[in-house]
């Protein structure tokens, strides 16, 4: 089937986002104008998060000597010189709001520009919160090894108030600890607000992998894991239906990916899938949602399900793999996955080549059918948004300022193969939907 091209032209503008529904295939594959502009003291990429308007933060893995961890960059990969940030330590990037969040040794919470919000006040963690999210009411969530916060004993689980102060009305259930190998390593929330805990937790009838806490902190009784299901566990993702998908190791050889329904059973409609690594110990570092339903899958391993699959897979809403997705892309491990718009994701890790094209530990790739081909271009101090589309489709044109809520930009029906539009203001989102 014949493809062409069309483009959106807009007006000067601060945030803009298009999304694009196209019943026509595309494989996955590198975008090429993407071209990361990273710091030469860096050896490890780690945490992503994109925001809205397609700029991209990325942290180190590692203590940077120039004191510089995290940066922002382009959607095109051109750093971003107007932030300026000071944060030392490596962490992990959660966006909330008009604000960027960075875990590790502590929480600190900065402006967009980079610069350390002072209305945030960084609390003292004994040891390390690898992880957070942040409720609806601005409050953060964090889990990780530390047994107190501000002096006050928390066992791998505290809420901190929107100012970063500890919030004494969440007193979660788990019990002080000495021992090895306690921790928390992932927090996801359900519609309800209930939060779900990977890790293991000393709780005063015993450890559990995985656990459910109330609004104030208490054990949610009702959540129950089947006994020997999940090990280990270092990711929880909560899908749109409230489903768990959870990952844990298995074995020295094998980790596991399974579906859990919102009381904690085993979802026998998703196929459990096993991972794991011709030589070494498997992991999965990252798992994403897509709007399409699939489920991106990133990490250390060279098998899916003893099919042949390393670092980057997809896997059907039923957990089976995609044998459409083109296996192999990156050439070494993936440490995170992050969408970027509705096109593309970027994947940071620990590689130098993805589909055979130098890209040193960070890439952007476009997405697969049903997602497809889109990027930012800006000449002249306009922005150009560009389309793969399919010649002889009519396309209609929404705006949005939420992403909810959509509205036609026009009444015109566009013929594909190219046309230009006149769009403006800021915080606008545009999607192209094929008739």
């Amino acid at each position: 089937m014949q493809k062409g091209s069309f483009s959106i032209l807009t007006v000067p503008i601060f945030f803009l986002c298009c999304l694009i529904c196209l019943p026509g295939a595309r494989a996955q594959s590198l975008n090429p104008e993407f071209k990361p502009e990273l710091p030469t003291d860096w050896s490890k990429v780690g945490s992503v998060a994109v925001q809205s308007d397609g700029q991209i933060l990325v942290a180190t893995d590692e203590t940077s000597p120039s004191n510089e961890s995290i940066i922002r960059l382009n959607p095109d990969g051109r750093k971003d010189q107007s932030f300026k940030s000071e944060i030392g330590f490596p962490g992990k990037i959660v966006l909330s709001g008009a604000k960027i969040l960075v875990l590790g040794s502590t929480a600190a919470r900065l402006n967009m520009d980079g610069s350390l919000d002072q209305s945030f006040k960084s609390p003292d963690i004994r040891r390390f919160a690898g992880s957070g999210t942040v409720q609806a009411d601005g409050k953060l969530l964090l889990t990780g090894t530390f047994n107190s916060v501000n002096d006050v004993a928390r066992s791998c689980v505290a809420r901190l108030n929107a100012n970063g102060q500890l919030d004494d009305t969440y007193s979660p259930s788990t019990e002080a600890h000495n021992a090895l190998g306690i921790l928390g390593r992932a927090v996801a929330l359900q519609k309800d607000g209930r939060a779900i805990f990977a890790g293991q937790y000393p709780f005063a009838n015993g450890f559990a992998y995985l656990a459910r806490l109330n609004h104030d902190g208490s054990r949610d009784e009702t959540f129950n894991v089947p006994t020997g299901l999940v090990n280990n566990p270092n990711l929880v993702v909560v899908q749109p239906d409230d489903k768990i998908i959870v990952g844990s190791s298995i074995s020295y050889s094998e980790y596991q990916l399974i579906r859990l329904n919102g009381d904690g059973t085993l979802d026998s409609t998703f196929q459990t899938v096993i991972v794991q690594l011709s030589s070494g110990i498997p992991t999965v570092n990252s798992l994403l949602l897509l709007p399409s339903g699939k489920i991106l899958v990133g990490g250390n391993f060279s098998n899916i399900n003893e099919t042949p699959a390393a670092y980057l897979v997809q896997l059907n809403p039923d957990g089976s793999l995609d044998g459409s997705f083109k296996t192999s892309l990156p050439n070494g491990p993936v440490r995170n996955i992050a969408l970027k718009g509705h096109c593309e994701v970027v994947v940071s890790g620990d590689f130098t080549e993805v589909a055979n094209q130098a890209a040193e530990g960070l890439a952007s790739l476009y997405l697969p059918s049903p997602e497809a081909h889109c990027h930012l271009e800006r000449l002249g101090g306009k922005v150009m948004l560009h389309f793969i589309g399919e010649t002889g489709k009519t396309y209609r044109v929404e705006k949005s300022t939420d992403l909810v809520q959509w509205s036609s930009y026009s009444e015109t029906a566009y013929e594909g193969s190219s046309f230009t539009l006149a769009l403006g203001g800021a915080n606008q989102f545009y999607r192209a939907i094929a008739q």
